[in-house]
Parts: C-alpha cells; sequence; structure tokens
C-alpha cells in the first residue's frame, strides 16, 4: 500500500476513535444528571476534586444547589453558568474549549503530531542515506587505482565496498 493510504487510514481510524471517546451518554435519573453536573464542578474547598467527590459542606451545597435547579426544570448548561457567574471560571475542572483554554487541550495534539513529524522526517532521511547509490569515480580517480581499463559500473561497486568496509 502506498505511504498516503497508510497516513490517511491511520487518520481515519483516530478520528473515529476520538470520536467515540468523546461520546458519553445521557444521564437517565435525576440523581445521575445531580451527579454528572458535580462532577465538572470543581468543590470551591478541596480544590482538586469534584464536586461530586468531595464530601465538604461547601460541595454537599452546590449537590443540593444543583438537585433544586434541575427539579425546577433548568437545564445543564443553565446550572453551569450560574455556577460560574456565582463562584467565577475556576469553579469547572475542566477548561473551556474555546478562547486560551481552546490552547490547553491542542497544545499536547500539537506537540504529538510534531514530534511524530520529527520521527517520520529522521526515519525517512535515514532511509534515503542508506539507499544512496555509491558515488562514481571519476577518470581521475580510475587511473590512480589502475583500474582505467574496467567499465564504469564495476568502478562504482568497487568504489562502494571499500567505503562500506572503513
Amino acid at each position: 500500500m502506498s505511504k498516503a493510504l497508510w497516513v490517511a487510514l491511520f487518520a481515519g481510524v483516530l478520528g473515529v476513535s476520538l470520536w467515540q471517546g468523546a461520546q458519553r451518554p445521557a444521564p437517565s435519573t435525576p440523581t445521575a444528571r445531580m451527579e454528572q453536573i458535580a462532577s465538572e464542578l470543581r468543590c470551591p474547598v478541596c480544590i482538586d476534586e469534584s464536586a461530586a467527590q468531595a464530601n465538604t459542606a461547601a460541595a454537599r451545597a452546590i449537590r443540593a444547589d444543583i438537585a433544586t435547579r434541575l427539579r425546577s426544570g433548568q437545564s445543564e448548561r443553565q446550572i453551569i453558568d450560574y455556577m460560574v457567574s456565582r463562584y467565577g471560571r475556576w469553579i469547572l475542572l475542566s477548561p473551556p474549549s474555546s478562547g486560551l483554554g481552546l490552547t490547553v487541550w491542542l497544545a499536547p495534539i500539537a506537540v504529538t503530531l510534531g514530534a511524530l513529524a520529527v520521527v517520520v522526517v529522521a526515519w525517512a532521511r535515514a532511509v534515503r542515506r542508506f539507499r544512496a547509490p555509491a558515488p562514481a569515480v571519476t577518470d581521475a580517480e580510475a587511473e590512480l587505482r589502475g583500474e582505467r581499463d574496467l567499465p564504469l559500473a564495476d568502478r562504482t561497486q568497487r568504489v562502494g565496498e571499500e567505503r562500506a568496509s572503513t
């Protein structure tokens, strides 16, 4: 198979994998919806844990507030927007996927692709260097070696063998 076909196949498989990994099933019960929303918010006291994981009074208050808002008919987006307006953007566990926050999501991908490009270029250069034909021997070099009467192909082969053995 050609190299372009392999690259296209790899990109397609990677794209489908990433798309499937990003899909998450919608929670079916109110408690599951509350836990899912709370898992996206940071505990104001613990900072390293989500409001769903933490067992502090602040985390319990956030979960109770989310449950109340869900019962009143607010959407997930409305509840998260309210929490951001109340606590600030730092309440979100994951950075936003727009503006400067987009850099946080794209930087690892860019670094990985850059490293992959460096490896591919280095590999291609090594293969090209390995497959490079032996340099042709000029008539002056052949005369110095006493090989003037040999055909050019034999002279080139001998020089390639000598250079490989040194």
